[in-house]
């Protein structure tokens, strides 16, 4: 089955950076929908990223991507399968109050996030609407 890869900013780069990772421009892109992508992007930006998760699914556009992430519920026949199409993803737990809780260590799909469409190799970045980052690169 063929589905997607969601990459988020390293977030272990973005602290090695401290203040100055406010002056990046990725910083820009991750924070603002505004101004021309394609004029800020640069190809070693890719090199700034993490896989964080899969979703294993097909036949979905990348909207339904980016609602079943932010989400975090897919459904088929009235079933909630969210947690049997997400796969390759980090867990963190903690204990607070005497309760383990477990994270999963993505966050939901965000403008400067980048959508892998595992079918076509075609890589999209999100900002005013879905990037191909070959027409950006």
């Amino acid at each position: 089955m063929m589905g997607y890869r969601i990459y988020q900013i390293d977030r272990e780069w973005r602290k090695s950076l401290g203040e100055d990772w406010r002056k990046h421009d990725l910083s820009y892109i991750e924070f603002s929908s505004r101004g021309n992508l394609a004029d800020r992007w640069k190809p070693e930006y890719l090199d700034h990223y993490k896989h964080v998760v899969s979703l294993n699914v097909s036949d979905i556009d990348l909207w339904d991507v980016y609602r079943t992430l932010n989400v975090h519920a897919f459904y088929q026949d009235d079933q909630d399968i969210y947690e049997n199409v997400i796969s390759d993803y980090e867990t963190k737990t903690v204990e607070r109050d005497g309760e383990e809780i477990t994270y999963k260590m993505y966050h939901s799909l965000s403008i400067g996030d980048i959508v892998e469409d595992l079918e076509t190799g075609k890589k999209f970045i999100l900002h005013e609407d879905f990037v191909d980052l070959k027409e950006i690169n």
